[in-house]
């Protein structure tokens, strides 16, 4: 079983990191337009996702936008569900949704940083990925799983079989998803 920080240090091996082509493609104004647009909407509508939530969850009051109630916006292509959630699917909305919400917070700070100019705010972006571990830790445990490492190593395991020991471009868009859903569930 590895510790947290070996963890980092074998992800770290497949990281993509020729900066300076990163650097060339970013230099894209049609890529950067698309980025800013999409951040912000994924932003917008990751907060919208954690009003839902803190309404399920902590029964927190939705609001009201203009006198109209928050959820009429969505009534469009209302459905039902496919049968009474048990305590497991609502432990698991719980986890999934929050770790939805909380890159949201991350997000919103890497594009303040890279279109305003904002300096990166290193407290709350730890305390983020802090919170995502904690709902991280919720699906665990509904999954009746008591720790994160086991599936560290398979992740390991699994950037191992599909880059060896160094990222390549080609190995991230060429992979073998049988390969790996195999080392996945073994």
């Amino acid at each position: 079983m590895e510790s947290s920080k070996e963890f980092i240090q074998n992800c770290l091996v497949t990281e993509s990191n020729d900066f300076n082509a990163i650097r060339e493609r970013l230099k894209d104004k049609h890529l950067l337009n698309a980025l800013y647009c999409i951040l912000a909407d994924y932003t917008y509508f990751a907060e919208e996702l954690d009003k839902i939530k803190k309404h399920i969850f902590y029964g927190k009051p939705l609001p009201s936008d203009d006198g109209k109630p928050f959820l009429a916006m969505y009534d469009f292509n209302a459905k039902d569900l496919a049968s009474a959630p048990s305590e497991k699917t609502i432990r698991l909305l719980h986890g999934i949704l929050g770790i939805a919400t909380e890159t949201a917070e991350l997000t919103k700070p890497l594009s303040e940083h890279l279109f305003d100019g904002v300096e990166l705010d290193k407290v709350n972006i730890l305390e983020e990925l802090s919170d995502a571990d904690w709902y991280k830790s919720i699906i665990f445990n509904t999954l009746e799983e008591d720790s994160f490492e086991p599936s560290w190593e398979k992740i390991i395991n699994k950037l191992k079989a599909r880059y060896g020991d160094k990222f390549s471009a080609a190995a991230a868009i060429n992979r073998n998803l049988e390969v790996e859903r195999a080392i996945l569930e073994g």
